[in-house]
């Protein structure tokens, strides 16, 4: 059985670091790296972007992750209200209709999993690969594609620059 903080890195950054030679700690790290680095590029309000970083690379980042990171927070309320919503919407002729609450609120406590790791995960995508970029492995900032460890994007190469997974063009300043 893993562990909690195990359970929150998968829902973050899924499965694409366990190909990497990172152990708990580096894992533990990495997490940590990531999520000051997130807070030092969005500011102290982060969906509003008040007091948000201004260095080029910071907005770089911040486009790269998407609108969604300020959606965040409204997930497991918007999931909350369609589940009340269903649940009105039952039929209330018997008294089984409250035998409908367990299977709903469960199915809405995963579908908000589901949805926040998704979330997570796409936001998150371009603070990992600065951050990986650091410790001198490559990644993609927008499939999460990570290169082998002995490979590296040179400029010989025909698609210098670019992503063999997804083409997209990996800036080289991250």
């Amino acid at each position: 059985m893993p562990s909690f903080s195990r359970l929150l890195f998968l829902m973050r950054f899924g499965r694409g670091l366990d190909s990497l030679a990172l152990d708990d700690a580096s894992q533990r790290a990495v997490m940590e790296e990531v999520r000051s680095l997130m807070e030092s590029d969005h500011g102290p309000l982060a969906p509003l972007g008040f007091g948000a970083s201004t260095a080029p690379d910071a907005v770089r980042r911040r486009r790269a992750a998407g609108r969604l990171v300020g959606l965040t927070p409204l997930v497991p309320a918007a999931m909350m209200s369609a589940t009340f919503i269903v649940f009105l919407l039952l039929d209330r002729s018997g008294s089984w209709t409250w035998l409908w609450l367990p299977p709903l609120l469960l199915v809405q406590v995963v579908a908000t999993l589901f949805v926040m790791s998704w979330i997570l995960r796409r936001s998150s995508r371009p603070y990992l690969a600065a951050v990986l970029k650091r410790r001198g492995i490559a990644m993609c900032e927008r499939c999460g594609y990570t290169l082998n460890s002995g490979e590296a994007i040179t400029e010989a190469s025909p698609a210098a620059g670019r992503c063999p997974e997804c083409g997209w063009c990996t800036p080289s300043d991250a």
